[in-house]
C-alpha cells in the first residue's frame, strides 16, 4: 500500500532526498512506530504525527492513500 508523507522542520533530515513531502510503500496494517523505524526516526524523538488530520500514537495503523504528516513538539515557556 501507498502513503503520503509530509515532514516539517527538524524531521526533514528524515525524509528520502531532499524534499520533506513523499510517497512511502509500506506493508498492509504498518503502524506509525514501523514508519518512523524505517525513516530512522528515534523514538526518543519527540514529535507530532497527524493520520488524515487526527492526532496518530506510535501504534496507529496505516490504510491505503493515508496523509502522515509529522512535526517536531514544541516547547516555550
Amino acid at each position: 500500500m501507498q502513503i503520503h508523507v509530509k515532514l516539517y522542520s527538524t524531521l526533514k533530515p528524515y525524509a528520502p532526498g531532499s524534499e520533506g513531502q513523499f510517497d512511502l510503500t509500506l506493508r498492509p496494517g504498518a503502524t506509525l512506530k514501523e514508519v518512523c523505524s524505517r525513516l530512522g526516526i528515534p523514538e526518543t524523538f519527540r514529535r507530532t504525527a497527524l493520520i488524515n488530520g487526527k492526532r496518530a500514537e506510535s501504534d496507529s495503523i496505516l490504510n491505503q492513500d493515508d496523509i502522515l504528516v509529522m512535526f517536531p513538539e514544541i516547547c516555550g515557556g
